[in-house]
C-alpha cells in the first residue's frame, strides 16, 4: 500500500508541477485501480498499427478516444468513436480521429489514441465528488451518457453515505431497468477525503452492471 501511496503522490505532484488539472488516461487508470474501481482494458496506441494490435488483444467491439492534453472535452473535438467492430473500422476510425483533433484546435498536442475495452449492457451514471467551500466534500450520482444533459444532475452531502445513496430516485431508476442487484461504492468519496487537493471527480458513463 505504501507503494500505491507513493505513486500516487508521484502523479499528483507531477500534474500540479506540470499546471494541469486533468489527468491522462494511463495516470487516471493508476488512481482508479488503486481505489478498487473496476475498469474496462485499454491502452495507448500512437499509430493505426499499434491500435488494431490492442483491439486484437482486447476483442472487438472497441472505443477509440483522443488522447491530449489541449482537448478535455472529446466528444465536442470528434475525437470519441464508439462501437468499432473491425479491424477496417478501427483503422478509419484512428484517420478521422486525428484528423478531427487537428481541425479543432490549430496547434493541438496529440498524445495518442486510446484503445478501450467496450462494455455492453447495464445502465449508464455518473458518478462524482467535489469539494464544496460552503458544504465540503459532496457525492454526485445521476443517470450518466446522453442523460446528463437532460436531467438535473444532483449533489449527496458525504456524511449520509450508503444510505441516502440507496434511496436517491435515480438508483430506483436504474432498479426498474432490472439493475436491482447494482451495488454503489464510496470511491469518490474516499478519493477526495484522502487526497485534499483533488477537488472534482467526474466518471461520466460509467457502468452499473448486476453483480454476479
Amino acid at each position: 500500500m505504501t507503494t500505491t501511496n507513493e505513486t500516487i503522490r508521484k502523479i499528483l505532484d507531477d500534474a500540479k508541477a506540470a499546471g494541469t488539472a486533468i489527468l491522462g488516461p494511463g495516470d487516471a487508470r493508476v488512481i482508479c485501480e488503486a481505489y478498487g474501481v473496476p475498469l474496462p482494458k485499454d491502452g495507448l496506441a500512437t499509430s493505426a498499427n499499434e491500435a488494431a494490435q490492442l483491439a486484437g488483444e482486447f476483442g472487438y467491439p472497441v472505443v477509440l478516444k483522443i488522447v491530449s492534453p489541449d482537448i478535455v472535452h472529446k466528444t465536442e473535438a470528434g475525437g470519441v468513436i464508439a462501437g468499432i467492430g473491425s479491424e477496417g473500422e478501427l483503422r478509419s476510425a484512428y484517420d478521422t480521429i486525428i484528423d478531427n483533433a487537428l481541425r479543432y484546435e490549430v496547434g493541438v498536442s496529440i498524445t495518442g489514441v486510446q484503445v478501450q475495452q467496450m462494455v455492453g449492457g447495464g445502465q449508464e451514471v455518473i458518478v462524482g465528488a467535489v469539494t464544496d467551500g460552503a458544504f465540503g466534500k459532496l457525492v454526485a450520482f445521476g443517470l450518466g451518457g446522453v442523460l446528463v444533459e437532460v436531467l438535473i444532475r444532483h449533489d449527496l452531502p458525504l456524511q449520509f453515505g450508503r444510505r441516502v445513496v440507496a434511496d436517491h430516485r435515480d438508483v430506483r431508476r436504474v432498479r426498474a431497468v432490472g439493475k436491482d442487484r447494482a451495488v454503489c461504492r464510496p470511491t469518490n468519496r474516499r478519493l477526495t477525503v484522502d487526497r485534499a487537493e483533488v477537488r472534482p471527480v467526474d466518471r461520466d458513463q460509467a457502468g452499473v452492471l448486476e453483480r454476479n
